[in-house]
């Protein structure tokens, strides 16, 4: 297995990492059973989860029945009235007037009978459980769902503790399922983004034959072991067309990465709380991860190993600590450069286009939108890549200001942040229009298909089980037709 010698030295985490972990497998973070019906092939396939990340944020003292519609509440939509955002120096409005957003991206309006717009950004969709499951029929399932709804890209995870040596034949396998994934997807002409991440969080423990063998390689990962990792994957990824890569997902969020010696959680990536660091001594952290992979990366293309990459920075959970982060992140005398900048805007309980907290009568959806880093706040984050342009602190590499990425979105039909069917239907077409007005060069929808259903199971998906489209799914397929994409 030379892959897996190659990278060897992945991190180094401290021994009290490992104390207290039990857990079956990397990967499982509740079952899900999807009927997935691809031709004369049906039945029923069950797909471990990756993500329970719905109910709560890490820290809550309540109890589980609480945690599920008070603690989530805390994580995601958590800013004081009196905190502040560097994004811009202007508040932002109640009514979230057209003038802070760029006229200039708008979609053109089309008279009827003439041929479509061109498509204003890229439209990418993410549902790596499905696109990398051991079925081929649900892997096809899930391409074929994103050619319908006319996506012009997918974003995977790209897992660390997936390719982990200590899982030896069971990491191999487990790249082969990566590279399929890869494969069909370009096969059908969609364009491929990975994130190259860790994860801090127990379900991220590397395993084999179902018993953990290292621990969490998003706690206190070594610097020189990511680097390492990035110029292999990136080297057997490029081989394959892949020329795009994040470099960590969510790093403000204690689940995916902790500067400390251990975490503490009880399995949801949202419940993790991170011991012996601080906001601070995290965002320095990811600040030396992402300066490694992007060197080795730049390293590569110099040496004619690759061709040209694009590499993305940020991956920006909407947490409470966001501006506090980004501060310690883009210091006086920082100096970053990056082809793209991403964060993940979910607006929760609130329509995509407004700042209020306008909640939907009769039900009990009472997010608020976004912690100001929603959708609706997509043209501050214009705003504030322009400022950090300005200052020196983010360019491309060019020079110029870094484009901005949208590239986890999506809304719930679980959980304290359920919206209706019908809602959803409605708003996220909204979303899309509020991403290309904004400016944004790439739009993620997360997910395609549903989860089981069951308590702790993520599900933001448009397609129902049984391979049945729900109504969000045709919403936002009729509005890729009339913005311009090829939709089937």
């Amino acid at each position: 297995m030379p892959l897996f010698d190659i990278i060897s030295s992945f991190f180094s985490t401290p021994a009290a990492a490992m104390a207290g972990i039990r857990i079956a497998d990397a990967e499982i973070s509740g079952a899900v059973h999807i009927n997935a019906h691809v031709g004369d092939a049906s039945g029923t396939v069950e797909v471990l989860r990756r993500r329970r990340r719905h109910v709560s944020h890490a820290g809550s003292s309540a109890s589980p029945a609480k945690k599920s519609s008070r603690g989530r509440k805390s994580h995601r939509g958590g800013h004081s009235k009196g905190s502040k955002h560097s994004a811009s120096k202007k508040t932002p409005s109640k009514k979230h007037p057209a003038s802070h957003k760029p006229a200039s991206h708008k979609p053109s309006p089309r008279r009827p009978g003439s041929p479509p717009a061109k498509p204003p950004m890229e439209f990418c969709v993410q549902d790596e459980a499905m696109m990398r499951n051991p079925d081929p029929n649900v892997r096809a399932a899930a391409i074929a769902r994103a050619k319908e709804l006319g996506a012009t890209h997918i974003r995977m995870m790209l897992y660390m503790q997936d390719m982990h040596p200590c899982r030896g034949a069971e990491g191999t396998a487990r790249l082969a399922l990566y590279e399929a994934a890869v494969r069909e997807a370009q096969a059908a002409g969609l364009k491929v983004q990975l994130v190259l991440t860790g994860v801090a969080s127990p379900w991220g423990t590397p395993t084999k034959n179902g018993s953990p063998c290292a621990a969490p390689p998003g706690i206190n990962p070594s610097v020189k072991g990511y680097g390492q990792y990035v110029k292999t994957m990136v080297k057997h990824f490029s081989a394959l067309g892949v020329h795009r890569y994040s470099l960590w997902n969510e790093p403000n969020l204690p689940g995916f990465l902790c500067a400390g010696t251990k975490v503490s959680s009880d399995g949801d990536i949202d419940h993790t709380k991170c011991v012996g660091s601080s906001v601070e001594r995290t965002a320095a952290l990811y600040s030396r991860l992402y300066q490694k992979g992007y060197s080795v990366i730049r390293a590569l293309e110099r040496s004619k190993s690759i061709p040209k990459t694009e590499i993305i920075m940020g991956e920006l959970a909407p947490t409470k600590t966001t501006d506090k982060f980004l501060a310690a992140v883009f210091h006086p005398g920082a100096k970053f450069q990056a082809d793209g900048f991403s964060v993940h805007p979910y607006q929760y309980c609130t329509p995509p286009d407004t700042h209020k907290n306008e909640y939907v009568k009769g039900t009990e959806c009472n997010w608020p939108a976004g912690a100001h880093y929603g959708i609706a706040w997509a043209p501050q984050w214009q705003n504030r890549l322009s400022s950090l342009h300005k200052k020196g602190r983010l360019s491309t590499p060019r020079g110029g200001k870094v484009p901005l990425y949208l590239t986890e979105f999506g809304y719930h039909l679980d959980g304290h942040a359920a919206l209706p069917e019908d809602v959803r239907a409605k708003w996220y077409p909204r979303a899309m229009s509020e991403a290309a007005r904004a400016g944004a060069k790439g739009m993620n929808i997360y997910q395609i298909f549903n989860g089981s259903g069951a308590p702790g199971v993520w599900d933001t998906g448009l397609v129902a089980q049984g391979n049945i489209p729900r109504a969000s799914f045709n919403a936002l397929k009729g509005w890729a037709q009339k913005h311009g994409y090829k939709t089937q």
